[in-house]
């Protein structure tokens, strides 16, 4: 995955998680609130990380350098789990 700027705008991040700390730079995306934190990794890790804050429970899902469809198809089922709208990037 590749482009997160782009595709942060697209999903208009900052106005679907009113109150969360949202950095987005060229290789990743990071969303931190009280309860969650969520955060993908471009390629080569092709990487998501979700941390529940309130269980302390962790879920990382790695792909490598040929998994970026699988990596945006499991960051996009997060960010729809959490609230987000994810129909205005979805090709």
């Amino acid at each position: 995955m590749y482009h997160f700027r782009e595709l942060a705008k697209k999903l208009n991040l900052v106005d679907q998680l009113p109150g969360y700390s949202i950095a987005v730079r060229c290789d990743r995306i990071l969303i931190d609130g009280l309860d969650f934190r969520l955060d993908v990794y471009g390629w080569p890790d092709n990487r998501v990380v979700f941390s529940d804050k309130t269980t302390g429970l962790n879920t990382i899902k790695q792909y490598g350098h040929t998994g970026a469809e699988q990596c945006r198809k499991t960051w996009f089922e997060m960010l729809n789990a959490i609230g987000v709208d994810t129909t205005a990037a979805e090709n």
